[in-house]
């Protein structure tokens, strides 16, 4: 029998207990062995500082604060993927890897970029860069880690390079941006990509990393069951795979993928031209437990373990 590996949440504001409620459900089915321990979110910065499995929901944009400052933290990392045809996107096409430096040292900054490359399969890095000497410095840094023959590392300005989100969303595959422009680097992908709701956000510190969703509180739909779970989910399947539990992360990720294939979305997602069934926050968490062992037919599968392919929407 598989010893529990402990983590902890923090089940964050507004809409955090619910989601975070509909994730834990979807982990508990997928069979996952973890001894969860609950904590508040004033308690998020200490536990980032000293553990590397915390699950943590939104926050308030002060607690995101004391986040940053007491765990040291180093960057930011966002993966923003467009599920098209799928999810209505602005940029179909999109798949990119944004790390967005919070500290002062380019090595440790370079890290963590190089480390969230590799995990999301990337082969190319793109620094961008505003003009400043410390750009040329994080570059020099991104190129000492960088094994040079299976990530090529690149600088462009970051103007051009947010042009091309939209332009050419296929030329950046993974991106590390300085914090002045970071943020809006991120949130432009993010939105070109179906929104923040669809995206996991990992807060990289010194002493540990947490794994959250991007999107904030959303105080007005809280307790109204219309909160969409996926990127608590998906920074769930991020934690998975940080403790080594690579099969459940791959079974709930493809379940995901398959729950969004089938058109079961939450409001924040339906639309008459690719949804199928509008869903609540536990709807959807329902949805994706149906389909655990399943693999999307279109949109990529995770890339470990195994699944088969069916059709269950009349089972539900």
């Amino acid at each position: 029998m598989t010893t529990p590996i402990p983590i902890t949440v923090c089940e964050g504001d507004g809409v955090g207990p619910e989601i975070a409620d509909a994730v834990l459900r979807i982990l508990e089915e997928a069979g996952a062995p973890l001894a969860v321990e609950f904590a508040p979110a004033s308690r998020a910065a200490a536990i980032a500082r000293n553990s590397g499995a915390l699950l943590c929901g939104p926050l308030k944009a002060e607690t995101v604060r004391d986040l940053h400052a007491e765990a040291a933290v180093v960057a930011e990392v966002r993966r923003a993927r467009a599920p098209a045809p799928f999810v209505r996107a602005a940029t179909p096409g999109l798949d990119l890897t944004v790390v967005r430096a919070l500290d002062d040292r380019p090595g440790a900054v370079a890290r963590v970029a190089v480390e969230a490359a590799r995990a999301h399969g990337r082969r190319r890095l793109t620094v961008l860069t505003g003009g400043s000497r410390a750009d040329d410095t994080l570059v020099d840094a991104v190129m000492a880690h960088a094994p040079a023959d299976r990530l090529q590392v690149e600088r462009r300005p970051v103007d051009a390079a947010t042009a091309q989100l939209v332009t050419e969303p296929g030329s950046l595959e993974a991106v590390v941006v300085p914090a002045v422009h970071g943020a809006v680097v991120a949130g432009v992908a993010t939105r070109l990509a179906g929104g923040t709701t669809l995206t996991s956000l990992t807060i990289s510190g010194r002493g540990g990393d947490a794994f959250a969703c991007a999107h904030g509180p959303a105080f007005s739909r809280a307790g109204q069951d219309e909160a969409n779970p996926s990127g608590l989910l998906l920074a769930a399947v991020d934690l998975l795979m940080h403790l080594g539990l690579e099969d459940d992360a791959t079974r709930i990720h493809n379940a995901w993928a398959r729950t969004i294939e089938d058109g079961i979305h939450t409001p924040d997602l339906h639309h008459q031209s690719t949804s199928w069934r509008k869903v609540g926050t536990g709807g959807f968490a329902k949805a994706v437990i149906t389909r655990l062992g399943l693999r999307p037919v279109h949109l990529p599968a995770a890339p470990h373990g195994t699944g088969k392919d069916g059709h269950i929407l009349a089972a539900e």
